[in-house]
């Protein structure tokens, strides 16, 4: 009995012991059943070492081991009480929720529920914000693209407008500098034919090595009159015909020219600076252009492989006759059996055999222009032919559309 064993604890105070022990369990029942009642009002999940089977019967959610693993416990069930609450926006809401929730202990959350979040709340305000931001991203992104791209089709158009003039825009690009006048060296590609370049020399006036190597330009007139100052100049694979205007360029020393289709060295004629030719598979096929040569004082290197020119008989000697201070051709040193014909000598068999020779040699030249001219006058001949027979086709069409019509 408990009235024995709080007896023999309080010895003579034993029977107030016993009255003021039963006076207080029976308060604290009381107040064991009261605090019971009131967490069930509130939703609070009861322990289920207190619950009675009636509250572990009932659609109150249980605090059991299983409900811990799927995110349970009397913290997160008060908070999903606070989540049905505010949402539910009055009284009695905390009962409508709970009793949609399954022994997992959660049970079914609303979509309000699912998309809370930061304390339970669903935030739309700043998820509109982010969205926002995100479309403002991807605006400004297609218009920088547009951007450049109207940039570049501005560029593009500029350049077709000043297609035929060469500015100083087009050089700053080239020489990667706006300092125009330190440029000593540049190399470009032109198309004379529909480029206006006589004002390089006064866009570049300290120029010194010009390279126009896959260009084209008919005739060193296109050049201009400003490049005084020009030492060398390479043209090849430039498709050359003409070397008029090359008195313009006084100082040049180097001349690089192969791979062209010049014919006549006239303009070369008493060229004071020029040291080095390059004349390499051109169609020079006149022995007249080795006197010509002859008149530049200074030229000591010189090439015509590939020409018709070196085709003749004994034609280094040929050459050496005409140029005895040549020092370098075609790519060799200039030897003693080139020298076996020498303008100065005194012997007059060697003027007898030298001029034998380039009388021969001009007999041979001279066929070969013949058949050349005929070959060419052929070529413009088929060439006539074909464009003629492309506008008949072309009429043609034109007519047998409009009959179709």
């Amino acid at each position: 009995m408990p009235t024995t064993e709080v007896s023999s604890r309080l010895g003579m105070d034993g029977h107030i012991g016993v009255q003021l022990e039963e006076s207080e369990s029976r308060k604290a029942s009381a107040l064991s059943k009261k605090k019971k009642q009131s967490k069930a009002e509130r939703g609070t999940v009861v322990d289920p070492a207190l619950a009675t089977p009636s509250e572990s019967q009932s659609g109150s959610p249980v605090n059991t081991q299983k409900e811990r693993r799927g995110g349970g416990g009397h913290r997160e069930g008060a908070r999903e009480g606070k989540v049905g609450r505010r949402g539910g926006g009055g009284e009695g809401t905390d009962e409508q929720d709970y009793s949609a929730y399954d022994s997992r202990g959660y049970g079914e959350r609303s979509a309000q529920g699912q998309a809370t979040s930061m304390g339970g709340y669903e935030d739309e305000g700043a998820v509109e914000d982010v969205e926002n931001a995100v479309e403002d991203n991807k605006t400004n992104t297609n218009a920088n693209a547009n951007a450049l791209d109207a940039e570049a089709e501005f560029y593009a158009a500029l350049d077709e407008i000043n297609a035929d003039t060469l500015t100083e825009e087009k050089l700053w690009r080239i020489a990667g500098t706006r300092d125009l006048g330190s440029v000593a060296h540049l190399e470009l590609v032109i198309d004379s034919s529909r480029q206006t370049v006589d004002n390089l020399g006064e866009l570049v006036p300290g120029l010194h090595t010009l390279s126009l190597d896959g260009s084209n330009l008919c005739s060193l007139r296109d050049l201009g009159t400003a490049l005084d100052k020009l030492h060398t100049l390479s043209l090849n694979s430039s498709k050359v015909k003409e070397l008029d205007g090359i008195s313009a360029l006084p100082a040049l020393r180097e001349l690089r020219l192969a791979d062209n289709d010049v014919t006549n060295l006239t303009p070369l004629c008493m060229h004071e600076s020029l040291q080095t030719l390059d004349l390499r598979d051109n169609e020079v096929a006149d022995l007249d252009a080795l006197e010509i040569l002859g008149t530049c004082s200074v030229l000591y290197s010189l090439d015509l492989r590939g020409n018709p020119l070196a085709s003749i008989d004994q034609y280094r000697a040929v050459v050496h006759y005409h140029l005895p201070s040549l020092k370098v051709l075609d790519g060799t040193h200039v030897s003693s059996a080139d020298k076996s014909l020498s303008p100065n000598s005194e012997d007059e068999s060697v003027h007898a055999l030298a001029q034998e020779l380039i009388a021969n040699g001009a007999k041979e030249l001279e066929k070969y222009v013949v058949e050349r001219t005929r070959r060419e006058e052929a070529a413009a001949l088929a060439e006539a032919a074909a464009l003629e027979d492309a506008m008949a086709g072309g009429d043609a069409l034109s007519n047998g559309g409009g009959g179709g019509g």
